[in-house]
C-alpha cells in the first residue's frame, strides 16, 4: 500500500513546526554553548594560571632554598677561608722565626768551625805554643813567689812576709811582717 501523500499545506506546517523547534532549540543550544564555553574557558584559564603559578612558585621556592643554602655555604666557606688565612699568617710567622733560627744556627756552626780551625792552627803553631807555655810558666812562678810569703797562723789570720803590696785592710805589722786579721 501506498502511503498517503501529504498536502503542500501540511508539508509547510510540518516545516514551520520543525523550523520553530530547531531554531528555538538551536538558539538555546547556541546561547548555552556560548556561555558554557565562556565559563569553561575561564575555568580552564584560571586552572592553567593556577597550575602555572603553582609550578612557578615551586620553582621559585626551590631556587630560593638553593640560594639560601648557597649563601649559608658561602658564609661557612668565608669563615673557613678567614681561618685558613689566619693560620697561614701564623704559619708564615713561624716559618720566618724558623728561618731566623736556622740562620743563627748556621752562623753558630760556622763560628764553631772557625774557632775550631783557629784552635787547630794555633795548636799546630810551635811559636804560639812556646809563647803560651812561657807566659803560663812566668805567671805560675809569680804566684808561687807570692804564696811563699803568705802564712796562716793558728787563729786563722793571714800573715804576709816580704815585699807584698796592700791586699786589704792592714791592722798590725812588725818589722818585715804584715798581719791581716780575719773579719
Amino acid at each position: 500500500m501506498k502511503e498517503p501523500e501529504l498536502t503542500n499545506e501540511a508539508k509547510v506546517l510540518i516545516q514551520r513546526y520543525l523550523i520553530k523547534r530547531f531554531i528555538l532549540l538551536g538558539s538555546i543550544f547556541t546561547i548555552v554553548s556560548f556561555f558554557l564555553g565562556f565559563f569553561i574557558r575561564d575555568i580552564a584559564k584560571a586552572e592553567a594560571y593556577n597550575k602555572a603559578y603553582s609550578e612557578a612558585a615551586q620553582t621559585i621556592m626551590q631556587l630560593t632554598n638553593k640560594a639560601t643554602y648557597s649563601a649559608s655555604k658561602f658564609e661557612i666557606l668565608e669563615s673557613r677561608i678567614i681561618k685558613i688565612l689566619k693560620n697561614s699568617d701564623d704559619a708564615l710567622k713561624d716559618a720566618t722565626d724558623l728561618k731566623n733560627r736556622i740562620k743563627t744556627t748556621l752562623v753558630i756552626q760556622q763560628s764553631d768551625k772557625i774557632v775550631s780551625d783557629i784552635t787547630n792552627n794555633l795548636l799546630q803553631n810551635r811559636a804560639f805554643q812556646e809563647s803560651v807555655i812561657s807566659e803560663t810558666s812566668s805567671r805560675i812562678n809569680q804566684l808561687e813567689t807570692k804564696t811563699k810569703n803568705i802564712n796562716v797562723d793558728d787563729l786563722g789570720n793571714t800573715i804576709f812576709r816580704g815585699d807584698i803590696k796592700t791586699l786589704g785592710t792592714i791592722q798590725a805589722y812588725d818589722v818585715g811582717t804584715m798581719v791581716r786579721q780575719k773579719q
